[in-house]
């Protein structure tokens, strides 16, 4: 929607002040691939990884994929949506955002997302950058990105070997224990990029189970019951369910931040308060990103500033 365009471009400026991204490289040879695989989803995945140079029989792993991000100078970021009230004035829970700007681009994540959701957003974000402009309507080709990510991440070919025995021609594993010991082995063997919904999917899409088949109602509803109890966010933090416009709350997340390792996953929370103090972000704009008052965020800054002062002081 325009007010998510206008609102992800006022956040991505106040966090990164727009000087965070570098010129893509040039992905014209293999978007003319792309378009010329007439929307062959297996073929579009073929595509991405001979031009990336990895494994067709592999998930892809969260280390090729920040590695393709680098070698494309694309910037990915991981922030949590509702407290910076991106999931406002939207009708569905804003997952990623491809935000683009003067031929650059970078990827926002929310970083509530489990391990297994924010790599498939990462995928599906990178894929709306690999498909570059084509011609095709806004919900056929969230289907299509959709079903690469899937191929990217389920390998027919690995679906056959970890499920079927080796042999697409026999019957799938349809024990629910072994089902579900193997899965669980390869989620944590693969960093846990891997989820059920995304596997049953996956076998839907390869023709290799059909929504009525006991195995993908097994994988789609009670594993994923079953994975979700153990699924991890992508916060070291768990679900960031702060209510940032509550100065008490914002003041207990900075400190958390500050004191403790885990704030090593927040550099650009670090950076928002350093730019509130040198003034570079005005107190009215940092009020706006929380959704605070602007009399507590003027409240915020004086405090900020008195410690700073006094950590100088005691320097001295």
């Amino acid at each position: 929607s325009d007010y998510m365009k206008a609102r992800t471009e006022i956040i991505y400026e106040r966090f990164f002040n727009c000087d965070e991204v570098n010129p893509t490289y040039n992905l014209e040879s293999l978007r003319g691939k792309i378009k010329s695989s007439k929307k062959d989803f297996t073929k579009i995945a073929q595509h991405i990884r001979e031009h990336f140079e990895f494994s067709s029989y592999r998930p892809l792993t969260y280390e090729i994929l920040n590695d393709i991000y680098d070698r494309i100078k694309v910037r990915t970021y991981f922030l949590p949506f509702s407290s910076i009230k991106l999931n406002t004035g939207n009708d569905t829970e804003q997952t990623a955002i491809l935000f683009t700007k003067n031929e650059l681009h970078a990827v926002l994540v929310n970083s509530d997302r489990t391990i297994d959701e924010a790599h498939f957003d990462k995928i599906h974000e990178l894929l709306h950058i690999c498909f570059g402009n084509i011609d095709m309507d806004n919900d056929s080709l969230e289907k299509l990105i959709d079903k690469v990510c899937g191929e990217l991440i389920y390998p027919k070919t690995y679906i056959i070997e970890k499920f079927f025995d080796g042999d697409a021609n026999s019957k799938p594993i349809k024990e629910k224990q072994v089902i579900s010991k193997k899965f669980n082995l390869e989620a944590r063997d693969n960093m846990f990029i891997l989820s059920p919904k995304g596997l049953a999917r996956a076998m839907r899409d390869a023709d290799l189970a059909t929504t009525n088949s006991e195995l993908y109602k097994y994988i789609y509803t009670e594993l994923h019951e079953l994975y979700r109890k153990e699924a991890i966010n992508y916060s070291m933090l768990g679900k960031m369910d702060f209510d940032f416009s509550n100065r008490d709350q914002i003041m207990n997340f900075y400190k958390d931040i500050e004191e403790n390792t885990f704030g090593a996953r927040y550099p650009l929370f670090e950076k928002l308060k350093c730019d509130l103090l040198s003034e570079k972000l005005s107190a009215n704009d940092f009020a706006d990103t929380f959704g605070l008052k602007l009399s507590d965020a003027m409240i915020i800054k004086k405090i900020w500033s008195d410690r700073a002062l006094n950590a100088t002081s005691t320097n001295k």
